[in-house]
């Protein structure tokens, strides 16, 4: 048998105070520009997952519950 445990991060559990937080993903996001063509993105939560298209390029990105993202994109 398989255990599955999902994980509440504690922006869910704080939003779940005062919101419904079914079927709702909940992430913090910072984003630096480095310079005119680097950016650098922190993020923090939930991330649902999925097939996430973007100027013409879908692409698929898998789900996680309570963690961190880095992401580093430059334009050239």
């Amino acid at each position: 048998m398989i255990w599955l445990t999902i994980k509440t991060n504690p922006l869910e559990k704080f939003l779940g105070n005062v919101m419904d937080m079914e079927n709702k993903w909940v992430a913090l996001e910072m984003m630096i520009n480095i310079n005119s063509n680097t950016r650098l993105d922190l993020m923090y939560g939930t991330l649902r997952g999925g097939i996430i298209c973007s100027n013409g390029i879908c692409r698929f990105v898998p789900p996680f519950d309570d963690g961190f993202k880095l992401s580093l994109t430059s334009v050239f």
